[in-house]
């Protein structure tokens, strides 16, 4: 790591820790600094695994902010980005992207098909069917389905279909009450479609 990485690395890790504040973070002042694009261009530091982790949890907690945040995130360009971090090598950014994409999706029916026109839910069901029962991962990726799944006017079945053998693979596998709660409501959403859906 160059030094100037490492320098940005320790900015984007403070600013990250800001993010985190349960009560009020300062969402709002770090997109008026214009960070939003420098966050999504450390994205693709593909050399720099741990930038790339500390930048994709800043957009992650940037997603967790109201509608209009979400909005702005959607326009910078963040859903590609983060789909492309889905093929990572490294897992712990594979799951920081999928609680992003999971933040993003869990705002609006919109926003949830927009993040889902690029075919993000067969990557993120690939990778749940390989993760080992209980994990951090399993309830993120979970959850994230769950917001896939929900929503009105519901998703196109097409777009979700995948999901749904790996979402009952999960509640098998899974003894975890918030896990097997997430997956339960996806299903549950998922047969809200009539009998088609079920």
């Amino acid at each position: 790591m160059s030094e100037n990485e490492v320098e940005i690395l320790v900015a984007t890790v403070g600013f990250r820790r800001l993010l985190s504040f349960e009560d009020s973070p300062p969402i709002q002042p770090v997109i008026d600094a214009n960070l939003v694009p420098r966050f999504i261009k450390l994205l693709t530091y593909e050399g720099v695994a741990k930038l790339q982790f500390e930048a994709c949890w800043c957009l992650t907690n940037l997603a967790s902010g109201s509608s209009e945040h979400v909005q702005i995130l959607l326009e910078k360009g963040v859903v590609n980005e983060l789909a492309k971090l889905l093929n990572s090598p490294h897992q712990e950014i594979i799951e920081q992207s999928i609680w992003a994409i999971g933040n993003l999706a869990g705002d609006n029916a919109h926003v949830r098909d927009v993040v889902m026109s690029v075919g993000v839910v067969p990557s993120i069901c690939d990778k749940l069917d390989q993760a080992p029962a209980g994990s951090s991962f399993v309830r993120n990726a979970s959850w994230t389905l769950s917001n896939f799944c929900r929503g009105r006017p519901g998703p196109k079945f097409e777009l979700i279909e995948r999901a749904i053998p790996s979402l009952v693979k999960v509640l098998i596998e899974n003894t975890a009450e918030d896990i097997i709660v997430d997956v339960c409501w996806a299903l549950s959403y998922t047969s809200d479609g009539g009998d088609k859906h079920i």
